[in-house]
């Protein structure tokens, strides 16, 4: 056996006694001042204070105090970040945006910016910010809220600046410009599209879906129908003098006289503008129907859709261009006063296209006059998309962006952003460049990537699926605590589109959600049903529907008559086979598709990627459930319910929760920063349940978290910690903590920083850290694979520690350790984990790992060395 002493559990030591007092804490991530740090004397002594202790903690092994355990205090925390009133006078320039100028003039610009609390509610009626262009001169603009604060009374925390602009004199088109955001108060006007794009959403049919089954009877979607209506799935997510987005939902349908029940949905983002006639129309196609209303069959679940082909039909005289070629986006053509673009063309021998059971897909255009072909192609191109820029701005403040640690808002996570350098930058954009050429090239020609990775087949039809066909296929690639930095410092158009064509990708994929009629993904509250011992969840879901245990949907039972037709007649596509082969994205893994659709919501507020945030926080919830599955109380494994039972019975022993429950939590996170007010509503309850569950099911010995019974690892003896799941975990609890308690509930806020401070202090001590390997085992054993018996406390069986220390997923933990507690331990055992002199040698190599450790950078570079 492997023994600790009992000193190794020892309560808090005179290190952070003689340490603390020299700091004064803010609780934000990211954020903490020294006292007097603004004196040169103290710039000088800090990086000295600081060497000092950490010499110290080194000759005490690096053992991290145990922060106190619950019960904590709990009083009125509030979010005590600066205001929008308090960083901006009137007059002042707070940012600048960059981008690079296109060949349309005047053109729409936008980007996305991070504020302060208290710039923009969403009811605003008066302007707080304007664009001012080089030459002083204010442009027409717009403002919407992107992400909002944990608080709805603090606004938005990210909002979407739209202008109308022009390129300065003398710029050509392919340089880059900047513009000030500059603080003022204006009305807000109204939004007026011209004639040609009012007159089109006016008429009944103008823009539509159409498809020929494998009966051979005509469908047709019209997209438009529920906004000329005024219908039941319009939602406007955008409505300003520039520009307006609505959100919309329908059903395809048989032309008469063909009868029949609804086909495929179509949920659709329709942008119209207020200076061209263009409309951008940006749609997910989808056989996946809830059932969820058990009256109307306007959600009714179908079996497998097969189809010869499917058209964007629109008026005689305008046009669709495609954001991305694909091989089965054919050329248009002129029909009976109808213009047809096909974006899924029919295949050469006559068989059919599968649209299987909870498939879905997306793709984007740009709808105009055919006149108007450039400014179409330009708009399709994201032409126009700006970056906001870090550094000072004219009126000599900080201009707010994702590095300013007063407006920290990227990500949940909301760390000040590290800056990188001019070389740099100019190394990511080149690279950014030849990704999304190389990548876009393969989906033009529908083919894999040359060496089998991350692209492993050819073209299937509607799909070109991301990845390997296995949903929980291994290695660190694309597992990332962070992404779209990279894009963001590089101010890239190419790195967004690149991200667009990934979810795209993944979404074919990803069969594990459900919309009900008005196309919203099906809810958790949609299905709950009352039991004679209360209220119970009838759904089995872990990843998609477990069918076995229950089909409430009637998945098994649905019309499959198409599919029997086109087997008989030997019609199916060739690919069906390969396509049914793809699993999901595993909830473990969930980043490698999630991080695409934050870079997209933080950048761009990209509609389809909103979607998908909501996609899949509601397909976790699906599996993470609180309720009973079954009327008598059975409850599924995976499920918040569960784990809630099992630290009951067992509290204080560690929990089996990991990166499926981070990776899903961090979504589900993420979705509520941009969700509307009822929604944000009901999760913050779960939020704070959760927090509760983790602080009474943490180890009572180290705060340490994770307690899995493993079978794949020491012969399935024991419940293990891995260390990359810890720092997954950790991340997404940072994120909760930022994005979804600060301020909105101030003892779950309190109760997850306590959390955070005892797991972070876990991984540099025993048994968790080794000192023989010098860094934190991938995995180490915490108890008996029984979770009935009681974990240990103080020592390990001698085969219960790998040999393997992790060196990818952790750094930022150390980062974010060090910023809670101030116990330079943590910075000392960094250093060790890497055989660095000093942990500042993170900065030598910024690219390298950045994606996991740019907290870590960041810190080194807010406490540079002497």
């Amino acid at each position: 056996m492997l023994r600790l002493t009992q000193d190794a559990w020892a309560g808090p030591a005179p290190l952070v006694q003689l340490h603390c007092p020299l700091l004064r804490w803010r609780a934000r991530a990211g954020e903490f001042h020294p006292r007097g740090m603004h004196s040169p004397s103290w710039s000088r002594l800090f990086p000295l204070v600081l060497a000092a202790l950490a010499t110290a903690a080194s000759a005490r092994q690096g053992r991290a105090p145990a922060p106190p355990a619950s019960p904590m205090p709990c009083g009125p925390v509030t979010d005590d970040a600066a205001t929008f009133a308090q960083l901006a006078r009137p007059g002042d320039a707070v940012a600048r945006i960059e981008l690079v100028l296109p060949a349309q003039d005047p053109f729409v610009l936008r980007a996305t910016v991070p504020v302060p609390r208290g710039t923009l509610s969403r009811a605003a009626t008066r302007l707080p910010l304007s664009l001012r262009a080089g030459d002083g001169v204010f442009e027409p603009t717009q403002l919407d809220p992107v992400v909002h604060h944990a608080r709805e009374l603090d606004g938005a925390s990210v909002v979407e600046v739209v202008g109308l602009v022009h390129r300065p004199i003398g710029a050509r088109a392919g340089g880059r410009a900047i513009w000030e955001l500059v603080r003022v108060d204006q009305s807000i006007g109204a939004h007026v599209a011209p004639i040609e794009v009012e007159t089109l959403l006016a008429t009944p049919g103008a823009v539509k879906l159409r498809a020929r089954d494998a009966f051979g009877r005509l469908l047709e979607a019209d997209l438009l129908a529920d906004l000329r209506l005024d219908g039941p799935s319009l939602e406007t997510l955008s409505n300003g003098p520039l520009r307006r987005i609505d959100r919309l939902h329908c059903a395809a349908r048989p032309v008469a006289p063909s009868a029949g029940p609804h086909a495929f949905g179509v949920q659709s983002f329709v942008t119209r503008f207020a200076h061209a006639p263009v409309l951008r129309l940006d749609i997910q196609v989808h056989d996946a129907w809830s059932g969820e209303d058990a009256v109307a069959p306007d959600d009714d679940v179908l079996g497998d859709i097969l189809f010869e082909h499917l058209d964007l039909v629109l008026p005689a005289g305008w046009m669709a261009v495609a954001t991305h070629a694909d091989p089965f986006l054919a050329s248009a053509r002129e029909s009976a006063g109808e213009h047809v673009q096909p974006i899924v063309a029919a295949l050469p021998d006559g068989r059919l296209h599968v649209l299987p059971q909870l498939s879905r897909f997306q793709r984007r255009f740009v709808l105009a006059p055919a006149s108007e072909q450039a400014l179409a192609a330009s708009m399709a191109a994201e032409e126009g998309q700006g970056f906001v820029l870090a550094g000072p701005t004219s009126s000599g403040l900080e201009g707010w962006s994702w590095w300013n640690a007063q407006t920290p808002h990227y990500w949940p996570q909301q760390v000040p952003l590290p800056r990188w350098d001019s070389s740099v930058v100019a190394s990511l954009r080149s690279s950014i460049v030849a990704e999304h050429s190389n990548l876009a090239a393969l989906v033009a020609a529908g083919l894999p990537s040359p060496t089998g990775y991350p692209i492993a087949s050819g073209v299937l039809g509607w799909a070109h699926p991301w990845g390997s066909t296995y949903g929980g296929m291994s290695d660190g690639d694309e597992v990332w605590l962070w992404d779209g930095v990279d894009v963001a410092a590089a101010g890239s158009v190419e790195g967004l589109r690149a991200a667009q064509l990934r979810l795209r990708m993944y979404a074919c994929r990803q069969p594990n959600v459900m919309y009900e009629a008005r196309g919203r993904p099906s809810a958790v509250e949609d299905w709950i049903e009352q039991g004679p011992s209360g209220p119970y969840f009838p759904v089995w879901w872990f990843n998609g529907p477990l069918l076995a245990k229950a089909d409430p949907w009637g998945l098994l039972v649905a019309d499959q008559s198409q599919r029997d037709l086109a087997l008989a007649q030997d019609r199916v596509a060739p690919y069906d086979a390969a396509l049914r082969a793809y699993m999901p994205i595993d909830y473990q893994h969930l980043v490698r598709h999630v991080r695409n659709a934050k870079t997209l919501v933080w950048l761009a507020n990209d509609p389809l990627a909103r979607l998908e945030l909501e996609s899949q926080a509601e397909s976790w919830r699906f599996s993470f459930p609180e309720l009973p599955q079954t009327s008598w109380g059975e409850a599924i494994e995976t499920g918040f319910l569960h784990e809630r039972r099992h630290v009951d019975a067992h509290p204080a022993a560690g929990l089996a929760v990991g990166r499926g429950e981070g990776w899903g939590l961090d979504a589900l996170v993420a979705w509520h920063a941009i969700a509307p007010p009822r929604l944000r509503e009901r999760y913050l309850p779960f939020f704070e349940r959760f927090a509760r569950l983790l602080a009474d099911g943490r180890s009572s010995c180290d705060g340490s978290l994770m307690a899995w019974p493993a079978l794949s690892c020491f012969g399935g003896l024991y419940r293990v910690r891995t260390q990359t799941e810890t720092a997954i975990l950790e991340h997404a609890l940072l994120g909760l903590r930022e994005q979804a308690l600060r301020g909105a509930s101030p003892c779950a806020h309190e109760l997850v920083a306590d959390i955070l401070r005892r797991s972070h202090a876990s991984t540099i001590v025993a048994p968790a850290w080794s000192e023989a390997l010098g860094g934190p085992l991938a995995k180490v054993a915490v108890g008996p694979y029984d979770e009935a018996i009681a974990g240990w406390c103080g020592w390990i069986p001698s085969d219960g520690a790998s040999t393997e220390v992790d060196t990818y997923q952790s750094d930022s933990s150390f980062a974010h350790g060090f910023r809670a507690t101030g116990d330079p331990g943590f910075l000392v055992k960094v250093a060790q984990l890497h055989h660095w002199s000093d942990w500042r040698v993170v900065l030598q190599q910024p690219l390298a790992n950045w994606r996991n450790t740019l907290a870590l950078q960041r810190l080194a570079q807010d406490f540079p060395g002497p």
